[in-house]
């Protein structure tokens, strides 16, 4: 007996939700993988439904809330766990994350992940990542945010270092910042305060702070979902948020046999 064929495709889509961003991202199958009208779906308690629009049509599908982007956070030097953002709180940039022996380590914004001190005669995309969050904080008064890492980046450095009472050195390191690609949101912490941590020992786990709507609409519907088209999340709370598809996934064929 030849097994059916599953289809699916990934939809993203960023939503404005009360300062914040909720993600929707769409699991799209043929009528034979949809769950019968009335039949549980699997479905958490915490769900919202979403409405994508356009001038011909209109398709609304329900989905479950939750939160994308999971990512490690490591300790960057050897101490006593002594202070640890709380699980669900959101860590913004120049937030602290954590402390060790008291010392915070601060989050800053870059993709690349913090794995060297940075001083002057340094180079390369990490050192343009910390230009640019000096120049965002207001610490980088005539630098340009090039890979570079100059006379000025250590007197922006040391003025950051100065507002944060810290030992005015000029030079960073893995021990005092840790980056990831916008604010965070702590889902768990992977260490307990007062626990004796190496260089590497896992931290936390943590989250972007937008939030996300995985839901289910048809593969007709879904082949004419494109970036840019809008949505509207009906929030569990009775709220609307607004926004547009900002990615479209590859679809893929699976089950044949």
């Amino acid at each position: 007996m030849r097994r059916k064929k599953a289809i699916i495709a990934a939809v993203a889509a960023a939503v404005l939700l009360g300062g914040g961003a909720v993600a929707a991202t769409a699991l799209a199958g043929d009528e034979r993988d949809t769950p019968a009208a009335g039949r549980d779906s699997g479905l958490p308690q915490a769900t919202a439904t979403v409405e994508q629009s356009t001038l011909t049509s209109t398709s609304t599908a329900q989905g479950t809330l939750g939160y994308a982007a999971e990512r490690k956070v490591n300790a960057g030097s050897q101490g006593v766990l002594t202070w640890l953002a709380k699980s669900a709180s959101d860590v913004r940039r120049d937030g602290r994350l954590y402390e060790l022996n008291g010392s915070p380590v601060y989050l800053l914004y870059g993709s690349r992940p913090m794995y060297r001190e940075l001083k002057q005669g340094a180079e390369g995309e990490d050192v343009r990542q910390l230009k640019q969050n000096l120049i965002a904080l207001g610490y980088g008064s005539g630098l340009t945010a090039d890979d570079e890492f100059t006379a000025g980046t250590s007197v922006g450095v040391k003025a950051w270092q100065k507002a944060h009472g810290l030992k005015q050195t000029g030079r960073v390191g893995p021990d005092r910042i840790a980056f990831a690609p916008g604010a965070v949101r702590v889902q768990s912490a992977e260490a307990a305060v007062g626990e004796h941590l190496a260089p590497g020992a896992q931290v936390m786990t943590t989250t972007g702070s937008e939030r996300q709507v995985t839901f289910e609409v048809k593969v007709e519907e879904a082949s004419g979902t494109e970036q840019g088209d809008a949505v509207t999340v009906d929030l569990p709370d009775g709220s609307k948020a607004k926004g547009r598809i900002t990615g479209v996934g590859k679809t893929a064929e699976s089950g044949g046999g």
